[in-house]
């Protein structure tokens, strides 16, 4: 259930990412924290401090992600994700490919996705096909497909974007289908190094197998602070 193309910053999602041509090669490592970790609308944890490692030459991207909080499941723990693909950029077009993968030290469960982005003149479209591998349902291992679309609009300082998530049933099972949307409008500014990204987010129209399960809908806030260093 993860994965912002994960070149990321976890509360940026106010933009679709596809790596910039970089002429040579760069290395790059980014530390910060977050107020509670949400990903794709969903709370997945607690305030947590984050990190990455990330590598680009010629529009072809590779890294590693991970974050250690308290999970909303009581689970504390660490998340890592590896990310690797390829971005390309022309005048205001660009389009993007990659393949992301996520992985838990309190679980054994892990996902593994498709991520296709095209962008133009500050809105970005991005299409995820993903598979989710859960060892705890019935005890047995079972598959779970899911589909991410988003539609962004963003500049140097502002974004918004309305996404919606789809999952399928459990293989053998009748239980786990979801589908739900949210919306998220984010800000950010560079201090003396520091760059700081607030986000205001909700969650909507949850149906959960085939019933509505979207109550009063769900917001939250989530502020970011994060440094990165050129290595």
């Amino acid at each position: 259930m993860k994965s912002l193309f994960k070149a990321i910053a976890v509360a940026s999602l106010a933009t679709v990412s596809v790596s910039a041509v970089a002429e040579e090669g760069s290395l790059s490592l980014t530390a910060g924290a977050v107020s509670e970790y949400v990903f794709r609308g969903a709370q997945l944890g607690d305030a947590g401090a984050y990190g990455s490692l990330d590598y680009e030459i010629a529009g072809f991207y590779a890294g590693v992600w991970a974050i250690d909080d308290g999970t909303t499941s009581g689970n504390d723990g660490l998340e890592t994700d590896f990310y690797v693909g390829y971005g390309w950029e022309q005048d205001e077009l660009s389009l993007g490919i990659g393949y992301n993968r996520y992985e838990y030290t309190y679980i054994g469960d892990y996902e593994h996705e498709i991520a296709l982005s095209a962008g133009f003149a500050g809105f970005g479209l991005e299409y995820v096909m993903g598979d989710s591998e859960d060892e705890n349902v019935g005890g047995t291992s079972a598959d779970q497909e899911y589909d991410v679309i988003t539609l962004s609009w963003s500049n140097d300082t502002v974004g918004a974007l309305v996404s919606q998530v789809s999952f399928d049933d459990f293989d053998g099972t009748t239980s786990g289908e979801m589908e739900y949307k949210y919306a998220e409008l984010s800000g950010s500014k560079e201090i003396s190094g520091l760059s700081f990204t607030a986000t205001l987010g909700t969650q909507f129209d949850l149906e959960a197998n085939g019933v509505d399960a979207s109550g009063a809908g769900s917001e939250y806030i989530v502020l970011d602070v994060s440094k990165s260093f050129d290595l």
